[in-house]
């Protein structure tokens, strides 16, 4: 029961993010669009639209990541696994997905490490627009807890089905 309650928190806070992620392409979209009309049409190109374009990709991907891989949508090559029986196949997603957890972890980690040092330190981007580098950093982290929570969402899932299925 606390699962189902879990998996439906996860779940609005992965499709947020999903959306927050897309939201963020269609505005690099936007902002690539100008950037053509005042370089070749006004002949007046922005020293700020290539920056705000490469910050929003990170936030977009990273945001997205985790509501790809609510809906599956990540390539994967099964011609060696589909060899496996069923429960071969569980077994080695189950390890994959532990596998992911942990990198997961440990990138949130050490992005959140980076991202306090780059806050305490002041540290900004050498752009002309001299970014608070924490501001792209901290990307690395909303994504990284967005993806660890998912997965961790699909895994008690796989655990669950399993026992079910014994």
């Amino acid at each position: 029961m606390r699962f189902d309650y879990y998996k439906k928190f996860v779940g609005l806070l992965v499709i947020g993010g999903g959306l927050a992620g897309a939201l963020c392409f269609f505005i690099v979209t936007m902002l690539t669009f100008y950037e053509v009309v005042a370089r070749y049409v006004l002949k007046s190109p922005t020293t700020w639209s290539l920056d705000c374009s490469i910050y929003l990709v990170m936030w977009g991907t990273l945001l997205g990541a985790a509501y790809t891989l609510k809906w599956h949508g990540h390539v994967g090559v099964e011609v060696l696994v589909a060899k496996f029986s069923k429960m071969r196949q569980r077994q080695l997603k189950i390890i994959v997905y532990t596998l992911m957890l942990l990198f997961c972890i440990i990138l949130a980690w050490t992005g959140m490490d980076s991202c306090i040092d780059a806050y305490r330190f002041h540290e900004v981007t050498l752009s002309y627009i001299r970014t608070p580098l924490y501001i792209p950093m901290f990307s690395i982290v909303a994504g990284s807890v967005l993806l660890i929570l998912e997965i961790v969402s699909q895994l008690i899932e796989m655990i669950q089905r399993a026992g079910a299925e014994e």
